[in-house]
């Protein structure tokens, strides 16, 4: 520790950087001359290849040629021309080491060396001369060298007369193999020379250069770290005066602006407080927008609502009205997004609604009502935020719904008589979209035991932990089940099923769901 002391900040840095070069300079060669030996290696395989299938292929042709001339002399009794002929082949290529031609019964009928004729065949060819297939064997010692053997049948009327064979010399493979490993010795030796040239010349001005570096590093750290301790006891006006522009410099600065802004984080927390504030505010309206009673009950309908934002702020909304006549109007609608922005579109539109109900005395016109909260959403979002909405009113005295739907999912009402469900199927572009909107109105009748779901796609698109979505298929299934259960039971089946299906992954969007069922 105390050598370390006194050799300092630049003395360390030169022998760390020192090694550090050492040793990337010795990387750097051991990885150049490994690949230098492996495109090497390489290209000598290719070449070998290459040369094996040269060789095949022109002892193939040569064994077939010779295989049809011994069939000719052989038919014909002319053993003195197919010997001629043998030792004519073998005098013409300097890499043939043996041409040899047997009969059926393993005789030399001719043969490069004449004095072959008569005999057995030779020890190595002996075992290969026998088939009626073309044989290669691509490495044997032949008469003391290493060549490639052919042989052939020498076939006439289909039956099989002898055997044509010869040995190719392996020499020029060996020859390439050679001149391959000697090319790469010669490479790797230049590719160590000029990696330890280029090392040392590295180590060399890296040395320098960081002795340089050293000196003129170390002044300046002492001064910001003075600077620092000054400011560590509580001297938030200390500044450490360093002029350079490399990391020191931006140290300094660093330094600088962490006084500076210990003021500014002072202010911002306070906002943040503000914020919160403003946020509780914001979520406190718009738990108003969702009617509090989980139960609401009328003539003809038993309404069970649920209502989960994924922020303290959310998008979703619904409620209900009271209408002349005994009849019920049922909202719900999701806007684009989360947060505070969110939150007020919903409340304009619940105000909306509200005075629209208002002013006519219980008694909305179901398309002015649509185009109202359209125009009253578009002014404030400028196009930035719309919102789906759909708005149902039951009138207890038909039976009937009658319905207008603004890009939101169609509820899907549960037939009781027959088991089905289907879609309360209305279209309508999004609250918003547009200034100037469009809003079909439809009808449908319904009977008691009859069940009819809102829903946002917060319960339909929750996805579990494998990125599976839950779905419309699964969330029909656990209405069908529950249907003849009282309207709470099937919303809490709908709830849990879908939040048991998600499980712990974290929810993407807020969940509202409202059971109606009739009675």
């Amino acid at each position: 520790m105390a050598l370390r002391a006194r050799m300092g900040i630049a003395g360390r840095l030169i022998i760390t950087s020192t090694l550090l070069l050492v040793l990337v300079v010795s990387a750097f060669g051991w990885v150049a001359a490994g690949q230098s030996r492996r495109l090497i290696d390489h290209a000598a395989r290719r070449q070998q290849a290459r040369l094996v299938e040269w060789l095949d292929r022109a002892g193939r042709a040569q064994v077939l040629f010779l295989a049809e001339t011994a069939r000719i002399a052989i038919v014909q009794s002319d053993y003195t021309t197919l010997q001629e002929t043998i030792e004519n082949v073998a005098r013409r290529d300097d890499l043939m080491l043996l041409v040899t031609v047997v009969d059926s019964s393993g005789t030399v009928l001719a043969d490069s060396q004449a004095s072959q004729v008569g005999r057995r065949a030779d020890a190595t060819v002996e075992p290969l001369v026998q088939g009626r297939e073309l044989r290669v064997v691509p490495a044997v010692r032949v008469r003391g060298q290493q060549a490639m053997i052919f042989t052939a049948p020498i076939v006439h009327a289909g039956s099989v007369l002898g055997h044509v064979a010869f040995a190719s010399s392996r020499a020029p493979l060996q020859a390439e193999m050679e001149r391959a490993q000697q090319l790469k010795q010669v490479e790797l030796k230049a590719t160590l020379a000029k990696t330890l040239g280029m090392g040392l010349l590295s180590v060399l001005v890296g040395a320098v250069l960081t002795i340089l570096q050293g000196v003129r590093i170390s002044r300046p750290i002492r001064e910001v770290a003075r600077k620092a301790d000054q400011i560590a006891r509580g001297d938030l006006q200390a500044r450490a005066l360093v002029n350079s522009q490399d990391e020191i410099g931006l140290m300094a600065d660093r330094f600088n602006f962490m006084a500076e802004q210990v003021s500014v984080l002072m202010n911002e927390a306070l906002h943040k407080a503000a914020m919160e504030k403003e946020l509780e505010l914001a979520s406190a309206v718009q738990a108003t927008l969702v009617p509090s009673s989980p139960m609401i009950k009328r003539q003809g309908i038993s309404l069970a609502g649920y209502f989960k934002p994924a922020t303290r702020c959310a998008g979703d909304w619904w409620t209900y009205y009271d209408l002349s006549h005994g009849r019920l109007m049922v909202i719900i609608g999701d806007v684009t997004g989360h947060g505070a922005a969110s939150a007020m579109v919903t409340a304009v539109a619940k105000g909306t609604a509200s005075t629209v109900n208002r002013q006519s005395g219980g008694n909305p016109d179901l398309a002015e009502l649509m185009l109202a909260m359209n125009a009253a959403i578009h002014d404030i979002s400028r196009g930035q935020f719309v919102m789906t909405c759909f708005v149902t009113i039951f009138d207890p005295r038909t039976y009937t719904l009658e319905f207008a739907n603004a890009g939101h999912h169609f509820p899907m009402l549960y037939r009781a008589g027959t088991g089905e469900i289907e879609g309360l199927v209305s279209r309508g572009s999004r609250l918003g979209d547009l200034a100037e909107a469009h809003f079909a109105l439809e009808r449908v009748q319904v009977a008691p035991e009859d069940v009819l779901v809102w829903y946002t796609d917060g319960v339909i698109e929750c996805q579990n932990a494998a990125g599976t979505v839950y779905g419309e298929r699964r969330f029909r299934a656990v209405i069908r089940e529950h249907a003849a259960q009282p309207a709470e039971r099937v919303r809490d089946a709908t709830v849990q099923e879908s939040s048991r299906f998600c499980g712990t992954a974290a929810a993407q969007d807020d969940v509202t769901v409202v059971v109606g069922k009739f009675s």
